[in-house]
């Protein structure tokens, strides 16, 4: 299968493709989730994370200033399940949000430190995981997944396909039920600087093996 129909086939919640030529980032998952704001000034239409999926026209760039866009609250976004996926080729290596719902009540994914670590937390960081030596690279395009099992009880944080780490000891939450927009390209502060693609949110726990296919879709075109 190709890309769209891997990530379709996990029946996402929401899932913007950012190909956009400008305004506001639209679901393609049918649960019309879409953008509802968009800060700054990102620049559109930039190099594709997937190019061998006709659907995928484009990315967006981010200057790590005061760009970022904004899923609305929903009730369908508040599971105690999650998965968070992004493709992501920043232009530089330090402190920057990816992805919050809220730091004090819920979950966040950046990058923690100036080697391209990153770190999936939640409640005021009562919980975390974090990627360890796998790391980001200025420059190149690589596929990002967060996930969290309530029946496990775990967090995990997966690169191209790879788990680089989990969780050490249980998380019996991470304040998913939280009722709260969520913020791509960080907060205030620390927002991301570079590129940004194939943003898709689920709210169940995509398996390994399901990141790896999603992963394997579109490794041809990674570059």
């Amino acid at each position: 299968m190709g890309y769209a129909a891997e990530v379709l086939a996990d029946s996402p919640v929401a899932w913007l493709r950012l190909s956009e030529a400008s305004g506001l980032p639209q679901d393609s998952s049918g649960n019309a989730h879409h953008a509802s704001a968009v800060g700054g000034t990102p620049t559109y239409l930039q190099e594709d994370a997937i190019l061998d999926d006709p659907d995928a026209y484009g990315a967006i760039l981010f200057s790590g200033v005061s760009d970022q866009f904004t899923i609305p609250a929903h009730a369908a976004l508040n599971t105690n399940d999650v998965t968070i996926e992004a493709w992501l080729k920043p232009t530089t290596l330090r402190i920057q949000g990816i992805a919050v719902k809220n730091e004090a009540s819920s979950w966040r994914l950046f990058m923690s430190t100036a080697l391209g670590q990153l770190e999936f937390d939640a409640l005021a960081d009562a919980v975390n995981c974090a990627t360890g030596a796998n790391v980001l690279t200025v420059g190149v395009w690589s596929h990002v997944v967060a996930v969290y099992d309530s029946v496990g009880q775990t967090m995990k944080v997966y690169i191209n396909g790879g788990a680089a780490k989990g969780s050490t000891a249980a998380v019996a939450s991470i304040g998913g039920t939280f009722n709260s927009d969520i913020i791509f390209a960080g907060a205030a502060g620390s927002r991301w600087s570079g590129g940004m693609d194939e943003v898709a949110i689920y709210n169940t726990p995509l398996s390994q093996a399901r990141i790896q296919a999603h992963y394997d879709a579109g490794i041809a075109s990674v570059f």
